[in-house]
């Protein structure tokens, strides 16, 4: 009867304990439960965050694209206003020397015409002719080639530490035998 009544306790307290742990167990599941709800509702949030985000940067690519597609227009436009403009003269070259007398200031230039030439590794080839000096006007616009983009430059010193900096191949602008304004075309 005694080993009954202990068998009895026994088997009494392991199912309290089975219970208790069964209890515990579920409070644990049901938290665990709650943090991936919330973790999957913060997913769902960025996701739409990201979808929102993607939507502007195409939105903004398109606009980019326009607006670069007018800026190439207007340029267009104005080269070939340029070009019909019989006082302006226009040629390629390299400067070779940059010369300041006080008051004026002198160019060498290698002149060089650029060739459309499918057999080269960049679409053309670029061949040198005669070399002269033109005087630079002192209005005069400098814009070089800095990686993509084409950058002003402020003065005629600046002008020539970039030119030292490596040879440029620019276009240039000449109105009564004065050079008025140069743009690098291509960086060799």
């Amino acid at each position: 009867m005694f080993s009954g009544l202990l068998m009895l306790f026994l088997v009494g307290c392991t199912n309290e304990d089975v219970g208790q742990q069964t209890s515990v167990e579920t409070v644990e599941y049901d938290n665990l439960q709650q943090q991936i709800n919330q973790l999957s509702a913060q997913l769902k949030d960025n996701e739409t965050k990201i979808e929102e985000l993607n939507t502007f940067v195409e939105v903004l690519n398109r606009s980019n694209q326009d607006e670069l597609s007018q800026l190439h227009n207007r340029i267009y436009m104005l080269e070939s206003l340029i070009s019909h403009n019989p006082s302006i003269e226009s040629k390629h070259g390299f400067i070779n020397d940059i010369k300041f007398d006080g008051t004026n200031s002198t160019l060498e230039i290698q002149f060089a015409e650029m060739k459309q030439d499918d057999g080269a590794p960049n679409g053309f080839v670029i061949e040198e002719k005669e070399i002269s000096s033109l005087t630079l006007d002192k209005n005069a616009n400098f814009f070089i080639l800095e990686s993509t983009m084409i950058k002003n430059i402020a003065s005629i010193e600046d002008f020539k530490n970039a030119v030292n900096e490596h040879q440029r191949f620019f276009k240039l602008y000449i109105v009564d035998s004065k050079v008025v304004m140069l743009t690098e075309q291509y960086i060799p």
